[in-house]
C-alpha cells in the first residue's frame, strides 16, 4: 500500500497512508524565487538593457536574472522524491539517460500545464541537476538584451529556462522570431544588428498557456512532457512536504493534511498557502485551527471552490437568466461579460472556467458559458447562505 492508495470512497487505510506519506515526505519542491535583475546589474554596472517590445533604444530597463546554485536551492534529492507526475518523470530519466550516454545537448524541452504551481520549475532544475548542468532562469517580462546576456553566458549542454515563455509572443511576430531563431539556429539579432552565435545549450520554456505559443514554436521542442492531475494521495504527501518545510506539525496534523488536500485544487502551491496560513492561526488561536476555521479564513469551499468561483456561478444564477426559443429556463453568459463582471484577466478567467467546467458547474457552448443543473443547484446554495455575487 503507499499514498496513492487514498482515494474519496472511505478512509480505513488513511492511519496506514498517511504515515507513509509523512515518513516519505523528502524535502520541498516548491523553492526560492527569482532574484531581482537589481542585484544582478549592482554585480555588472556595464549591463545595458533595452525592452524586447521597445523599438527605441534609448529606452532602457532591467530584466531578471537568476543563475541558480544549487547549493542554496532545496530540491528533492532524486526524481524518486520528486511527488507525482509518474509518466513525466519517466520520459525525462530516458531523454536524461540519453544526453548523458552519447554526450549530446538535451533536447529542447516545453514543460506545459494550464494550472500554474504544479512543479514546472522544480522538474527544470531537477533535470539540469540530473545533467550536472549549469541552469540560468528567465522570467518575463524581460528584454532582448538581458536575454541575449543570459544565453551567451551558459556553455555546451547548460540549460536557460524561460518561465510563462508564452508571454513572448505577446510581443507579436517579433517575440515569436526571436523564439524561432534561438531554437532553430542558436542566434540572437539584437536591435543595434549584433549577433549573438550561441552555445550548443537546451531551452527548457513553461507555460501556464500553451495556446499563446505559435505551433511553429511548440514544434521546436521536441520533449513535450505532460503534467497530469495529482491524486489525493500525492497531495497528502504534498503537503507534509510543505508541512516540515515550514515546521509547522504543531499547526497541521495528519487530518488536516488531508483536508487541505481535498481543498487545493489540485495545486500543489496553494497547498504551502494552506500550511503558511495554518501556521499563523495557530500563532493567533494558541492552538492547531480546525479544517474549517481554516479555510474560512482563506476563503475556500472543502472541494476547493473559492470566492471567485462561487462569484462566477451565482452571477450566472442571478444575473444571466435567459429563456430559450422553446420556452426553457438557462443561465448562460458570454466570456467577455464574465471577465469584465469579475474584473479577471482572459487568462485569469481561463482557469476559473477550467476548473469549473472539470466540476462539472458549467459548460461551455456555441452561445457562451452555460451553469449546468449542478451549478444551478450549487449556486442557489451559495445565494442562500449570502455568499452571491452582487454589482455594484
Amino acid at each position: 500500500m503507499s499514498a496513492n492508495d487514498l482515494n474519496d470512497d472511505g478512509f480505513d487505510a488513511m492511519d496506514f497512508g498517511l504515515g507513509y506519506a509523512f515518513y516519505r515526505h523528502g524535502q520541498d519542491v516548491q523553492t526560492a524565487r527569482l532574484e531581482r535583475a537589481l542585484q544582478q546589474a549592482q554585480q555588472q554596472p556595464q549591463q545595458i538593457t533595452v525592452n524586447l517590445s521597445d523599438e527605441d533604444p534609448d529606452l532602457r530597463g532591467l530584466g531578471y536574472i537568476n543563475n541558480l546554485d544549487f547549493n542554496t536551492v532545496q530540491l528533492p534529492e532524486s526524481w524518486d522524491e520528486y511527488i507525482g507526475q509518474e509518466p513525466l518523470k519517466r520520459q525525462m530519466a530516458v531523454y536524461i539517460n540519453e544526453a548523458k550516454r552519447t554526450g549530446k545537448r538535451l533536447p529542447h524541452t516545453l514543460f506545459a500545464s494550464g494550472v500554474p504551481g504544479v512543479g514546472k520549475t522544480t522538474a527544470a532544475r531537477m533535470t539540469a541537476r540530473s545533467l550536472g548542468a549549469d541552469i540560468i532562469e528567465l522570467v518575463p517580462p524581460f528584454n532582448i538584451y538581458t536575454l541575449a546576456e543570459a544565453a551567451s553566458s551558459l556553455y555546451e549542454g547548460d540549460i536557460l529556462f524561460i518561465d510563462e515563455i508564452h508571454k513572448l509572443s505577446d510581443n507579436g511576430k517579433r517575440g515569436a522570431e526571436i523564439l524561432l531563431k534561438i531554437l532553430e539556429d542558436g542566434v540572437i539579432f539584437l536591435p543595434n544588428g549584433e549577433i549573438v552565435q550561441l552555445c550548443d545549450i537546451t531551452i527548457i520554456g513553461a507555460t501556464t498557456d500553451r495556446d499563446k505559443l505559435p505551433e511553429p514554436v511548440i514544434d521546436r521542442f521536441k520533449i513535450k512532457p505532460y503534467f497530469q492531475a495529482y491524486t489525493l494521495g500525492d497531495l497528502t504527501e504534498i503537503a507534509a512536504v510543505f508541512t516540515t518545510k515550514h515546521n509547522a506539525w504543531a499547526s497541521v496534523d495528519p487530518q488536516l493534511c488531508l483536508d487541505m488536500a481535498k481543498a487545493c485544487r489540485g495545486t500543489p502551491r496553494i497547498l504551502d498557502e494552506m500550511v503558511i496560513a495554518a501556521q499563523a492561526l495557530e500563532g493567533t488561536f494558541g492552538r492547531r485551527p480546525t479544517a474549517q476555521e481554516l479555510l474560512d479564513f482563506i476563503e475556500v469551499e472543502p472541494d476547493g471552490m473559492s470566492r471567485v468561483h462561487i462569484h462566477y456561478i451565482t452571477a450566472l444564477r442571478q444575473f444571466f437568466r435567459r429563456e430559450t426559443a422553446d420556452g426553457e429556463i438557462e443561465f448562460i453568459s458570454g466570456e467577455a461579460t464574465m471577465t469584465q463582471l469579475l474584473r479577471e484577466t482572459k487568462q485569469g478567467i481561463g482557469r476559473i472556467e477550467r476548473f469549473l467546467i472539470e466540476r462539472g458547474m458549467i459548460d461551455r457552448t456555441p452561445r457562451g458559458r452555460r451553469l449546468t443543473a449542478m451549478g444551478i443547484t450549487r449556486a442557489d446554495e451559495f445565494i442562500a447562505q449570502g455568499k452571491g455575487a452582487s454589482i455594484g
